[in-house]
């Protein structure tokens, strides 16, 4: 589900998103998009909603037009999707990423 090191490498990729392929933006905006539904469905199934559900759709839809989205606007995103994601593992009960 949330592989260890997704919000590491989201955090560093936002650092210096210029330096980055739009292929691999893309590539971990989606894979960012795809754990955030997964765990927001997890945590559903306890009976609670979550906002960050929605946010899956939205880093698929900015992943699919990387290549018109300017730099800072790519790092507020990818700051997004690591903030989801820590906060879904913690209603997870998962443990803390290790950096």
């Amino acid at each position: 589900m949330f592989r260890d090191g997704i919000s590491r490498d989201l955090i560093n990729c936002a650092k210096d998103a210029s330096s980055k392929s739009a292929e691999d933006k893309r590539a971990l905006l989606m894979e960012a998009s795809q754990a955030i539904e997964w765990g927001a469905k997890l945590v559903a199934l306890s009976g609670l909603i979550v906002e960050e559900g929605a946010l899956a759709g939205k880093l698929a839809s900015f992943a699919y037009g990387i290549e018109f989205r300017y730099d800072d606007e790519t790092a507020e995103i990818m700051h997004e999707a690591a903030a989801a994601i820590r906060t879904l593992r913690l209603l997870l009960g998962l443990q803390r990423e290790s950096y």
